[in-house]
């Protein structure tokens, strides 16, 4: 007798195929079989009008901590996400090594969590991770800023050989102990420092572990060096280091660089047809999250971390030149009146109020509310400044998967503090909800493929991303005609609907829209 039994439903594959009407049978963790006139099984679902999938594959996450706080997984699981690749951005859980882990633990102290961590390197991480026992598979990336902080510190200067030389080898130690890759964010600061040359030599190391290259590109739109040359920038330390190359979060961001997203994959294209392995992400949104500092204050302000902001600030020199500063940026994401406040620590009342909005009550210029605002910690931003052509000319490229830049949370609790983007509960259900069914900008078979077959092999994730026989058993079930994301940029701590069943490696972690207390995820380490 098998473990469960999914009858009557709509298959949808994972690779890309035509849907077909089957059952799957699930047993000791894997799939057993799928087809027709199956046996019994201890579990009988019935999922009559339903659609059967793979679980969904969020290949660009930060839950690295706050799935410590939540094992169950709650934002992710709930939308049907069965596997996750952390330590995007640049930023990671491990290796912790000097400045490097302050430079950790003031992130995570802005997210109201303990900053305390009993490892310091990966193989110590994904231990803490299995102790943990996840209701989700995870796996992890070495993140750049973690190497450059824990090798130099905050210096906004170029890494000297030893110090190149300390982060290739905390970077191979990183691989060898199961990380799927190395991340950069070379938009932030420290990170921005580096020159894509340094990047190069570190990424080098990836290619002895089969690595992939991840990139927060130095610039999404009109900010700094440009989104074209930015893209540029990535494919070339995939063409030095000799390594594949998943662009992050995709988009084309501010008025500016609208219309851009065409130009962006014809680069892509190019470099796939020279040989070189590049593919992107994105979530299914025309609004971004980021930090303040890193939206709206020049990158010069930002060199030597917290207390070097803290200085300028109180310098009246330096504080007209970042307001002045402050005031050339607000165009490219489209002015104060397209930017909302989603987390503020200080004063809660102002989440969800933009920034135009703020200073009319305040009775201040914009510009003046930002610099009161860098006085303090832990403030966030929406950027209401994607264009919605561009969101869908990135979505139906081939290459270009779905994710979330989410992260674990709940609606309550610790986590349900956390103001977030709706992304971080709804980025799956609203591709199948908005893209699918209302838009068409999709199929259904090339989008969950988007979810799950292409960042499976994307990651190398052997038996996972398609039903077949032997794979192991993540399988989303879910009701085409109301799957819908509920989350809002005013109300993102929402559950999406439509989500009936999740089961990961046999368990069932939702039924019936129900989350149980089931939490059979696996730690994933990628294998050379």
């Amino acid at each position: 007798m098998f473990d469960i039994v999914i009858r009557n439903g709509l298959i949808v594959d994972g690779a890309g195929s035509p849907s077909f009407e089957a059952d799957i049978a699930i047993k000791d963790g894997r799939i057993a079989t799928v087809g027709s006139n199956l046996g019994g099984g201890k579990k009988e679902i019935d999922a009559s009008g339903q659609v059967v999938a793979p679980g969904f594959i969020d290949i660009h996450s930060h839950s690295d901590f706050t799935v410590l706080v939540d094992p169950l997984c709650s934002s992710k699981i709930r939308q049907g996400i069965t596997t996750e690749l952390n330590g995007n951005c640049g930023w990671s859980a491990a290796p912790l090594r000097g400045e490097g882990t302050n430079w950790i633990q003031e992130k995570v102290r802005q997210l109201g969590l303990p900053t305390e961590f009993p490892w310091d390197d990966v193989k110590g991480y994904l231990g803490a991770l299995e102790e943990s026992r996840p209701a989700m598979n995870m796996g992890i990336l070495v993140g750049f800023g973690n190497l450059r902080v824990g090798a130099m510190g905050y210096d906004a200067r170029p890494a000297t050989g030893n110090e190149i030389g300390q982060m290739q080898a905390d970077l191979r130690s990183g691989l060898a102990d199961g990380a799927f890759g190395l991340s950069s964010g070379l938009y932030f600061s420290p990170e921005s420092a580096a020159e894509a040359s340094e990047v190069t030599a570190v990424a080098s190391v990836l290619p002895e572990f089969g690595g992939l290259y991840t990139a927060h590109i130095r610039d999404e739109g009109a900010q700094s060096v440009g989104l074209l040359a930015a893209v540029d920038e990535a494919i070339a330390v995939g063409v030095e280091a000799g390594v594949p190359v998943q662009l992050s979060h995709l988009k084309a961001l501010g008025p500016k660089a609208w219309g851009l997203a065409g130009a962006v994959l014809q680069r892509m294209d190019e470099a796939r047809a020279n040989g070189v392995d590049v593919a992107g992400d994105q979530y299914p949104y025309t609004e971004t999250g980021g930090n303040l500092h890193s939206a709206l204050v020049p990158k010069w302000a930002l060199e030597g971390g917290r207390a070097g902001l803290t200085k300028r600030l109180e310098d009246p020199s330096d504080r007209r030149r970042i307001r002045d500063a402050v005031t050339e940026l607000f165009p490219l994401r489209g002015g104060p009146s397209r930017l909302m406040v989603r987390a503020c620590a200080f004063d809660r009342s102002l989440q969800g109020r933009t920034l135009s909005e703020i200073a009319d009550d305040w009775k201040i210029a914009p510009e003046e509310v930002v610099l009161k605002m860098l006085a303090h910690e832990n403030v966030k931003l929406i950027s209401m400044a994607l264009n919605e052509d561009d969101v869908e000319t990135f979505m139906k490229h081939p290459n270009v998967m779905m994710s979330s830049d989410g992260m674990v949370l709940a609606d309550t609790g610790v986590l349900s503090a956390v103001h977030t983007h709706p992304r971080t509960y709804g980025a799956f259900p609203r591709v199948l909800a908005e893209y699918v069914r209302k838009r068409s900008v999709l199929t259904l078979e090339n989008a969950i493929y988007k979810m799950t077959g292409l960042p499976a092999r994307r990651l190398g994730l052997e038996g996972r991303g398609e039903l077949q026989e032997g794979n192991w058993a993540d399988v989303v079930i879910l009701s085409p005609d109301d799957v819908q994301d509920l989350a809002t940029l005013q109300r993102p701590h929402v559950y999406p609907r439509g989500i009936q069943h999740v089961i990961v490696n046999g368990g069932i972690a939702v039924e019936n829209g129900a989350p149980t207390s089931a939490r059979t995820g696996q730690v994933l380490r990628h294998a050379a």
